[in-house]
């Protein structure tokens, strides 16, 4: 059955629900879209962390004027995921330039440069690619050329601030003609796998295609049949708060610590620090869960407010079930080591859009298998590349223990057989992804820096060349320098007036245009 589609109804108005609402709108302009949101209800109030792809998503797919973007929203420019501590090895730095370190034409030395990374560079901390570089500096990606332009490096993510990111969608939607609705569901009616009418507590809601952004709450999928796959993953709580910080004392990072149960998490915006702690209830419980936290973060017994969150990791297998279609949180969840949650669901957003107006803005089977199998890679994909830090973790305690016996998909067994048997290879198109979130570079960094080794490098001799060793280290050894004339964030946001940061940025966005 075919039916054509002319108008959304996305329940939910956090950030997935806003986002989808506005990558429909994108390629689909003729589409009448309005989102049902209880706006009094409340939120999550955790500081968001992206990866690279949101920036994007949100200034090349949605066209969303950056330099609006950041006198608004004010973002912090993260430049990588830093390991500060994880179980037992070195402090380590996940940067969004790691390609980079891979991006070496076919020659005739190539097994002595992959090598020298594989023995050298990786296991090294004091080998840092400038995004690395920026986090130890605590800078911009924002620096002065020589002809006395701004110029900025180009890898980056967002930390973001969730009072303002949303606010700043919010406006987004109703400039691009999306209506903004307060209301609250409360009783969905389904017929055959399909919803008839959604009823909130002023009005009723008929459209041809429903959006469930509702968050755990799932108000729309949770009334229809669905099968959710669930991840092998005992992490499913977490706790955090919000600290006072100067701008001036900002790290541009993602940063990760283990504990005892889990993993602590700091993320600084603009306004705050927001901590957290990720950690397993089947081996802590909650008042415990608490106490370490504190005690972690210097909090005292009751000098700061605590928020607690449940979650369960895994997704809906189809996504799109009849006329319904799961997305954000309501679609799936994995506990959040590597800040792919608003990353992924942005792109599942965009991936709709394209195919809605690739099919005439119609609703057949043939759409939505091809929906549902890109959301399952890329779920798949972000498991899989989480589920690579844990394995090669050393246990210690009950919660590492188990940790440590998490293996991921076949797809995770077939890189870890592939590094193995043949060291760094990043051309083995067999083993791509259709949904690209994270690629065969970042698996090899980061099992590498986790401590995994490759039978082929320890049982070859490669002998590599001093002409290739200073020719790499030459790439390290001058970036520092670099770096430290990059502008710190609140020399971008004090320093500089408005003016002359929304002139920058517009003029860097054409070029890279």
């Amino acid at each position: 059955m075919v039916d054509e589609i002319a108008d959304v109804t996305v329940v939910g108005g956090g950030d997935s629900g806003l986002l989808t609402a506005l990558c429909i709108r994108q390629l689909n302009p003729d589409v009448a879209i309005r989102i049902v949101d209880d706006v009094a209800a409340s939120r999550p109030d955790v500081g968001k962390s992206t990866f690279q792809p949101i920036v994007d998503i949100l200034h090349e797919f949605l066209q969303i004027d950056e330099a609006k973007f950041v006198e608004e929203v004010k973002p912090i420019w993260k430049a990588s995921v830093y390991f500060r501590h994880w179980r037992d090895r070195p402090p380590f730095h996940f940067p969004f330039d790691t390609y980079k370190l891979f991006r070496t034409p076919p020659n005739d030395r190539l097994a002595e440069q992959q090598y020298y990374h594989y023995d050298t560079v990786h296991p090294d901390p004091d080998y840092r690619t400038v995004n690395g570089e920026m986090v130890e500096q605590g800078v911009s990606p924002f620096f002065f050329a020589e002809n006395g332009d701004l110029d900025r490096y180009p890898a980056f993510a967002y930390h973001l601030d969730t009072d303002r990111f949303n606010a700043f969608l919010r406006e987004l939607c109703s400039d691009r003609e999306i209506t903004l609705v307060d209301d609250r569901i409360e009783r969905v009616q389904t017929s055959e796998g399909r919803i008839e009418t959604a009823r909130g507590c002023k009005d009723e809601y008929i459209s041809d295609l429903y959006v469930d952004a509702s968050g755990f709450n799932r108000v729309l999928k949770s009334e229809l049949p669905g099968s959710f796959v669930d991840f092998e993953l005992p992490l499913d709580a977490a706790c955090n708060t919000r600290l006072p910080r100067d701008l001036s004392d900002v790290e541009p990072a993602t940063v990760i610590e283990t504990g005892e149960h889990g993993w602590f998490w700091q993320i600084d915006t603009f306004d705050y620090r927001d901590v957290g702690y990720v950690y397993a209830s089947e081996f802590v419980g909650r008042e415990k869960a608490e106490r370490s936290f504190r005690d972690r973060f210097d909090l005292g017994d009751g000098d700061h407010s605590i928020g607690h969150y449940t979650f369960t990791s895994g997704y809906y297998e189809d996504a799109w079930a009849g006329n319904c279609i799961a997305i954000g949180n309501a679609g799936g969840f994995i506990e959040p080591l590597q800040s792919t949650g608003l990353t992924a669901n942005a792109q599942a957003a965009s991936i709709l859009s394209i195919l809605l107006a690739a099919h005439d803005r119609c609703n057949h089977p043939g759409i939505r298998r091809t929906f549902n199998a890109r959301v399952q890679a890329i779920w798949q994909t972000v498991y899989d590349f989480v589920c690579a830090h844990y394995r090669y973790a050393c246990g210690g305690t009950p919660f590492w223990d188990r940790m440590s016996e998490v293996t991921g998909s076949d797809h995770l067994e077939a890189i870890v057989k592939e590094y193995d048997a043949n060291g760094i290879n990043t051309d083995v198109t067999a083993l791509r992804h259709d949904a690209v979130v994270f690629e065969l570079a970042h698996y090899y960094y980061i099992m590498r820096n986790m401590g995994a080794t490759s039978a082929y490098y320890e049982g070859n001799s490669i002998e590599v060349g001093e002409d290739i060793q200073e020719r790499i280290d030459a790439v390290f050894e001058g970036i520092p320098d670099r770096v430290q004339e990059y502008l710190t964030p609140e020399e971008f946001y004090r320093g500089l007036s408005a003016s002359e940061r929304a002139r920058a940025i517009r003029r860097l966005g054409r070029r890279s245009r």
